[in-house]
């Protein structure tokens, strides 16, 4: 089947998404006997049972075509198992060029209310990195290129290359949707809910919305943005052992 928009969807192949415990460790998902296995050909294995069983639920809940939007925890499961285990030290290179442009450390200098708003919302997340991580990262008025403390760089790489490989995948989700590793950093370290990234993340946008009225386009591309951050937030807490709808 193609969908209009060009896009390939299989046929369901399979009746029924099962989890096995493996005696290795770590939780396997089966279509029928087959194991699942990731678009590079590894086997489909998480740590948690409850992530497990989420990802089979995703795969049971299917109708006659296998879509992958409706997969997102295991496209997130794939991101850990084939890109990130394999280039860790070029992803985390990548993540901290996201502090260099990160969304909260370019401020407006009006209107007024916007620039509290900024304040309000935007201020506790960088002390909570500086707090957190030692990382202090330079907020500016403006769009030119801010030049940040190659100290907080440093000690942001290291704060990355302490999780693992199903945390950086969802950093990285969340980074990407949010155009702010600041948010996305204190979101996989728990230090930050996931309605709080969402809030920050659309400040500017929800202020203009107030004055201005409601796009219908830009609308339909915030949500699809906050699926994606609920969709990681929801990842990390399988990860953490924690059943979570």
């Amino acid at each position: 089947m193609k969908t209009t928009s060009g896009i390939h969807r299989p046929r369901r192949f399979y009746n029924e998404a099962k989890i096995r415990s493996l005696p290795e460790g770590g939780f396997a998902v089966h279509l029928d006997s087959r194991p699942l296995k990731t678009p590079a050909g590894r086997p489909l294995v998480v740590p948690t049972r409850p992530l497990s069983e989420a990802i089979a639920a995703e795969w049971n809940a299917l109708g006659e075509h296998v879509d992958p939007a409706r997969l997102p925890l295991t496209g997130l499961a794939n991101t850990a198992i084939d890109r990130i285990a394999a280039n860790r030290s070029d992803i985390v290179s990548t993540l901290c060029g996201f502090a260099e442009a990160d969304l909260l450390c370019y401020r407006a200098d009006a209107p007024e209310e916007l620039v509290r708003r900024q304040q309000e919302m935007w201020d506790p997340p960088l002390a909570a990195l500086a707090e957190r991580t030692g990382a202090r990262l330079h907020a500016l008025v403006g769009v030119l290129p801010i030049m940040q403390p190659q100290e907080a760089l440093e000690r942001i790489a290291e704060v990355l290359d302490t999780l693992d490989d199903w945390r950086l995948a969802v950093l990285q989700a969340v980074a990407g949707a949010t155009r702010s590793l600041v948010l996305a950093l204190l979101h996989a370290l728990d230090a930050i809910s996931c309605e709080t990234v969402i809030a920050a993340a659309h400040l500017d946008e929800t202020f203009q919305n107030e004055r201005w009225g409601f796009d219908e386009e830009a609308m339909r591309r915030r949500c699809v943005i906050e699926d994606e951050i609920r969709d990681a937030d929801r990842f990390l807490a399988l990860l953490a052992g924690k059943a979570k709808d």
